[in-house]
Order: C-alpha cells, then sequence, then structure tokens
C-alpha cells in the first residue's frame, strides 16, 4: 500500500516485511530533512515534488492504520502489515514510543506546509488535513499524553517497563506540537501541549544514575529480559540524535558503544547466540560525536563538568587512534569546574578531537558495509561480515542522518575557524 515503508524486505529469517511505526517515521523524518534541503534549491522541482508525494502517501497510511486499531494496544500497535492490516500475532506491545516518533515526523511536515503558505488563513489550512480533532497528529499526541510514565516494551522489545527513549520522545513530540499549535493560534492545543511539557520534562531525571554516572535506559521493569546489565543500553545514544537537534545531558563514556547492550544475544536470526555490532548504532555513535562539535562552536561556551571532563579523556585515549599528548590531556584536568570558551587552545583542541572521534566510527562504517554499499542489520563479532535483516531500511537511514551530522558539523568548524582562528 502506497505510504507503507519496509523495515526489511527480509520475508525469512528473520521476516521483517512489516510497516514498523518507529522505523518508518525515522525514516521519514530524514525524509523531510530532505525534502527541507531541495526546497530552497534553484530549478528542476522534479525531486521536491517527488519527495512531497512520499510524505503525503505516508500520512495517508498513517492516517488509515490509526483507524485500525489493535484492540489492546491501540495507537502503540508497533507494527502492521505492508498492506495497513491489521498484525495480530503475540508481540511486545504496547511500544509508547512510536505514536512519539511520528508525531514528530509528521509535525515537521506540517511546519513545512506552513513555510509555504504568508496569509494566516492559508496557513492554518493549508495543515487542516493533519492538525484537527480527528486528525493523526493531535491523535497522536492524544495518546502520548495519556501514556506518558506507563509501562510499555522498548525500541528493541524485549524488555517492558517504563523507557528513557520513549519518554524522550513524547516530550520532544508534545514540545513540537505546542509550537505548532501557537504557530497557527490555536492556543487551545498549545497551552494543553505545554502544561504537558511542564509537567513531563523532568521525568527523565529518575533515569539518571548518579552514583555510577550513566542513564539507565528502563526503570520499573515489569516484564521482558530482566537481566540486562545494569540497565545499559545503547538506545541512550539513539535517543540523543532521534530526540534532540542540541543534546543537553550528561555524556559519559558508558553510553558508547557499537552493539546494543552488554549481554545481547540475539544475532539476526534467533537469540541462541551472542549479539553483535549493530551498523545503525555504530552510525548513531558517529552522529552523536559530529552534534557535539556543533553545539560546541555554536554555544561558544562548555561547563567542564566531572562528566564532561571524564568524557573528553576517554574519546582521547580510548575512541580516537589519533595520538595526542599526555599534556594536551592533562590539560582538560586543569578546566574542571570552568567554563571553556572557543578562544582557548583547549577549545580548539577538544573540537578535532570530538570530530576525529566521530570518523573513527564511521571507518568502522565503511570497513564493514558490502562494495554494493549493501547494509544488514548486524555485523557478525567474529568474523565482521554482515548478517540478519538485508537492507535494514533503519540502517540506512541511520547513515545518512549520521552524513548530514557530519556535513553540518564540517560548517561549524569553518565558521569557528573563520572567527576565531
Amino acid at each position: 500500500m502506497p505510504g507503507s515503508v519496509c523495515a526489511s524486505p527480509s520475508k525469512i529469517d528473520p521476516d521483517y516485511f512489516y510497516h514498523w511505526v518507529r522505523d518508518s517515521a525515522l525514516v521519514m523524518k530524514f525524509i523531510q530533512t530532505e525534502l527541507d534541503k531541495e526546497s530552497k534549491k534553484v530549478g528542476n522541482p522534479y525531486e521536491k515534488i517527488n519527495l512531497e508525494r512520499m510524505m503525503d502517501n505516508y500520512l495517508d497510511f498513517s492516517k488509515y492504520i490509526s483507524k485500525n486499531q489493535h484492540p489492546e494496544a491501540k495507537l502503540g500497535e508497533p507494527k502492521y502489515n505492508m498492506d495497513g492490516s491489521m498484525f495480530t500475532d503475540e508481540w511486545g506491545r504496547p511500544q509508547n514510543d512510536g505514536p512519539a516518533l511520528r508525531a514528530i515526523s509528521t509535525i515537521k511536515y506540517a511546519q513545512y506546509l506552513l513555510d509555504k503558505k504568508e496569509n494566516k488563513f492559508q496557513r492554518k489550512k493549508s495543515i487542516s488535513h493533519i492538525f484537527c480533532n480527528d486528525c493523526i497528529i493531535n491523535k497522536d499526541l492524544e495518546y502520548v499524553i495519556n501514556n506518558f510514565g506507563k509501562q510499555g516494551f522498548e525500541i528493541w522489545e524485549e524488555v517492558k517497563g517504563v523507557h528513557f527513549y520513549t519518554s524522550l520522545a513524547q516530550v520532544r513530540a508534545l514540545e513540537l506540537g505546542s509550537q505548532l499549535a501557537a504557530s497557527i493560534d490555536d492556543f487551545e492545543y498549545a497551552n494543553k501541549y505545554n502544561s504537558a511539557v511542564k509537567k513531563f520534562s523532568n521525568f527523565t531525571n529518575n533515569f539518571w544514575n548518579s552514583k555510577e554516572g550513566y542513564i539507565k535506559s528502563t526503570i520499573d521493569w515489569t516484564g521482558g529480559l530482566p537481566d540486562k546489565y545494569k540497565d545499559l543500553d545503547s538506545q541512550v545514544i539513539l535517543a540523543l540524535i532521534h530526540i534532540w537537534d542540541d543534546p543537553q545531558t550528561y555524556i559519559s563514556p558508558q553510553l558508547l558503544s557499537r552493539g546494543r547492550y552488554k549481554g545481547d544475544r540475539y544475532n539476526g536470526h534467533n537469540s541462541n547466540g551472542g549479539g553483535n555490532p549493530w551498523p545503525l548504532i555504530t552510525s548513531a555513535a558517529a552522529e552523536v560525536y559530529y552534534k557535539l562539535v556543533s553545539k560546541m562552536i555554536y554555544d561558544e561556551s562548555i561547563i567542564a563538568t566531572r562528566e564532561v571532563i571524564d568524557f573528553f579523556k576517554f574519546s582521547a585515549k580510548t575512541i580516537n587512534s589519533k595520538t595526542r599528548s599526555e599534556i594536551s590531556i592533562r590539560l582538560f584536568e586543569e578546566y574542571l569546574g570552568l567554563l571553556m570558551t572557543p578562544n582557548t587552545a583547549v577549545y580548539k583542541d577538544i573540537i578535532q578531537l570530538l570530530f576525529d572521534s566521530g570518523d573513527e566510527f564511521l571507518r568502522r562504517v565503511k570497513y564493514h558495509t558490502a562494495s554494493d554499499g549493501g547494509m544488514k542489520e548486524q555485523w557478525n563479532s567474529e568474523t565482521g561480515f554482515n548478517q540478519g535483516a538485508a537492507d535494514l531500511t533503519w540502517s540506512y537511514t541511520a547513515f545518512c542522518t549520521m552524513k548530514n551530522s557530519r556535513d553540518a558539523a564540517k560548517r561549524a568548524i569553518k565558521f569557528y575557524t573563520l572567527k576565531y582562528i
């Protein structure tokens, strides 16, 4: 059915030929980013028209499946058949990140449509098919409000509880919903969503493990795998790049992993063996570094907390293959508790360190990617070869968003060089 997005064309061992609400939302968010870029170009509008058609089809499909809800999961149903029919087999449901991520992608498209109009009446009319009492954006945000902090399965579909990734996605969706409503003077919805943001925004503090210095992926466990190592999971990295344009949280060394989590046993076919590194997570780790480069440059300062200093030192000693002198690394310690500013040598060194660290992960992706550019779900931890679901849509999307963030970081470095060096 037009508008459906298959997670992978693989139908046997594993069968991923479904429309996952999460995966499709991430893909279409990237498509919207490309549409934003195409709309600024002068010349042949074919690509822009094609991308708009893709977004419209995705919206139509989303509307269709939202009216074909699972009796238990409702809008939290994680996946549908490619023809839009309900998937009725046993599965880990609900998955409450799906409606939030879909709202984020559709709100971004709504904003694109608004920006094409100048007249206030025309602006409001241009999104009346996706933002109204019975429209997909409003339905998704209503689900977010009603299910915030409730147990569900996380993005790996293995653990039931309350999850950092999901909570962050839900708050971000409500923020964007409030901004969208305010931009068309719909203050009833703007106030409703903004009130929810104020109510929920501090909830993610519950995931911070201050004793050991990392963000727990799950709290209030109620089912699924009980023995994840310290609730430490790479989905925290994914939360940073999927939800925040400007990450503003503690980044600790423990977050940086190419696999999903310690003790993972899913090998792309079953859970009988050891887990493997994933291309999408390795791309995500690179993207975090590139986004930090842009953030440091445009914020023009960073407070050197203990966590920040340890992260820089970890990156210099463990992630980055380029040799850095012990004197340079010790300089980080001298700034502990101070405000680092861009006109210092150490600031320049940190920016380069972060960019180089991102490139370390990028080189790993390049090394394991097939010569034809094909990406599967995983890399075998022993042989390095691709395995699992072929042509995983999420793997490609993760690479593309990482590439966009790297390009943005390069532009930021150019700006920094012209201004301070």
